[in-house]
């Protein structure tokens, strides 16, 4: 998956545009971590066009 192609500063830009006050954190290195679980819980997920995963973010 990959980020969007704002600066830093267009990114705090729109964060402070669309948080409505609420606070945020921009991250620009994170890993994409895969995780595995019972297979009734992935055929679930993917039912509902979903991965099991978990961004790690890194600021």
């Amino acid at each position: 998956m990959t980020g969007s192609v704002m600066t830093s500063d267009e990114a705090l830009e729109f964060g402070c545009a669309t948080s409505s006050g609420a606070p945020f954190c921009l991250v620009r290195d994170w890993i994409w971590v895969g995780l595995d679980g019972p297979e009734d819980q992935r055929d679930y997920l993917a039912n509902m066009q979903r991965r099991p995963v978990c961004p790690l973010g890194f600021v």
